[in-house]
């Protein structure tokens, strides 16, 4: 017998010895050739589409804390000037205080995920001065100036913070 035909003759018995574990379809995968080269698929977005959902969805939310905060520091600062009375007595009380550090610190979190790493370090700064020392924090500003004048200075810090955000979106 040529060496051939044993050779195809215990393929033969090989495939046919124990047919439930050799699938029929084995024989042919061996024939099959897998490209060895990589490719790269580029998905084309046209340059009328724009962002994804996904990436505007960040941007929007993304955009919200500057004008919450904004918002929050013209209020204060609208209560400061026009009810100083009101507002000199629940801010000299040391817990209202230290309920305003403790939302100064609860921005930081936010402020550093998005990027706003300046105003993250201006509450740690306010916050943990009226967190942990809420009776020398209300000294030092009744010390310093009247409610009226605080109010001013944080209006005018909630509209610097508007204009510096806005500029930098440009």
């Amino acid at each position: 017998m040529p060496p051939h035909a044993r050779e195809e003759g215990r393929q033969q018995t090989r495939r046919t010895s124990n047919p439930a574990c050799i699938p029929r379809w084995f024989p042919t995968l061996l024939h099959l050739r897998l490209p060895r080269k990589r490719e790269e698929f580029v998905l084309q977005v046209p340059s009328s589409v724009g962002h994804s959902a996904g990436r505007q969805a960040i941007d929007t939310v993304k955009s919200f804390p500057i004008p919450l905060v904004c918002l929050g520091m013209l209020l204060s600062g609208l209560l400061h000037l026009f009810l100083p009375g009101e507002t000199e007595k629940h801010m000299s009380c040391p817990r209202n205080v230290r309920i305003v550090g403790g939302i100064l610190l609860a921005l930081v979190l936010p402020a550093t995920i998005w990027g706003f790493y300046v105003l993250a370090v201006l509450f740690v700064i306010f916050g943990l001065s009226r967190l942990f020392a809420p009776g020398r924090s209300i000294r030092l500003q009744q010390r310093s100036y009247p409610r009226r004048v605080h109010g001013v200075l944080l209006m005018m810090g909630a509209v610097g913070l508007w204009i510096v955000s806005r500029l930098g979106d440009r």
